[in-house]
């Protein structure tokens, strides 16, 4: 029978344990022969180390392509300089990142990614949605950059989704390159305690972006359930990593021509191309006046033209005649008719 403690004994221990000596004396213990060492590593439950260094290597290079992509959009879009910037990629617990978020007024954007089953997020900061707001609404290039320590009005809200929608488009565009994946919006919120589309201790990978618009900066950050896409990042992998892996079940390989040709940097200007918005004007006609007649001008007086009203116009397109045309009305309004197209001059 094992030998029991007497109270001295029991007491003596406790005093070693509460002065630490008991702990230097036993640094190393040994079961038989085989010596037992203490040392020991801290793991951090809030930030798992899951993606393995091909992964995170390669979610960097499509977050990459994202971050131009999305730059050449917004600044169509706006038609000013917009700066998109990828800043890192992180792995935390929902609730850590909850916890992270910059502002409790963040405009927090839920989406699926259709047909992986599950919710993400896409956090807009207000520094850059309320000046991005500003300039939507006719500001000039000194934009109003001060942040509103509020929520969003209804009709603020509106033109927040005009920046949803070009986000799920460049979204689109990017992970086409990797998987047929078909992003929408479900929902939108600003207080991160109301958003309960993800467990609160599941990992997540956090995408950090930084955007710029004139003096006015805020951040973006894309936050993917890693449960969610996890089968999808292998493809992810063997597109942007540095060697081929062995793809998951139910998901086939792309050919390699394939994979050259979607990393080529004219793809995305390519696809970029067809919303970029340019400017059309047509000329009614022009005519030379002197300055006495300058002078007499007044309320009534009709000019005429060197053109007749039955005179083709141009429509010049950033200033290069493109087509022939003619005066029209459509539904109450003023328009043009295409008659022809002018050949360009070599």
């Amino acid at each position: 029978m094992a030998d029991v403690l007497d109270q001295e004994e029991v007491d003596a221990l406790l005093a070693a344990v509460e002065q630490g000596s008991f702990f230097d004396d036993h640094e190393e213990t040994s079961i038989g022969s085989a010596p037992v060492a203490t040392e020991h590593e801290l793991y951090d439950f809030t930030q798992p180390e899951i993606l393995t260094k091909a992964e995170s290597e390669a979610l960097h290079t499509l977050s990459e392509f994202f971050a131009r992509d999305f730059k050449s959009e917004m600044s169509a879009f706006l038609q000013d300089e917009f700066n998109v910037q990828f800043q890192q990629a992180d792995v935390l617990t929902y609730q850590t990142l909850k916890t992270a978020f910059q502002s409790p007024y963040s405009c927090l954007n839920m989406m699926t990614a259709s047909p992986l089953e599950g919710q993400l997020i896409v956090e807009l900061h207000p520094a850059i949605v309320f000046p991005v707001i500003d300039k939507l609404l006719g500001g000039g290039k000194n934009v109003d950059t001060s942040v509103p320590e509020r929520e969003l009005t209804s009709i603020e809200w509106r033109l927040v989704g005009s920046i949803s929608e070009r986000i799920i488009n460049v979204l689109d565009r990017t992970w086409k390159r990797v998987a047929p994946l078909k992003f929408a919006l479900v929902g939108v919120e600003s207080m991160e305690h109301l958003v309960c589309v993800i467990p609160e201790y599941e990992p997540v990978v956090l995408l950090s972006f930084v955007l710029e618009m004139g003096e006015a900066q805020g951040t973006m950050q894309l936050c993917l359930p890693y449960k969610m896409f996890k089968k999808v990042l292998p493809r992810v992998v063997q597109r942007f990593g540095p060697s081929p892996v062995p793809l998951a079940p139910g998901i086939s390989a792309p050919p390699l021509e394939e994979k050259k040709k979607s990393v080529e940097p004219n793809d995305t200007l390519l696809e970029t191309i067809p919303d970029v918005q340019l400017e059309a004007v047509v000329s009614l006609g022009e005519v030379m006046l002197n300055v006495g007649v300058l002078e007499q001008l007044k309320v009534g007086d009709v000019i005429p033209l060197h053109t007749t009203a039955e005179t083709p116009l141009d429509l010049k397109i950033k200033g290069v005649p493109k087509f022939r045309v003619s005066p029209a009305v459509l539904h109450s309004h003023a328009a043009i008719k295409i008659l022809g197209a002018i050949e360009s001059k070599k």
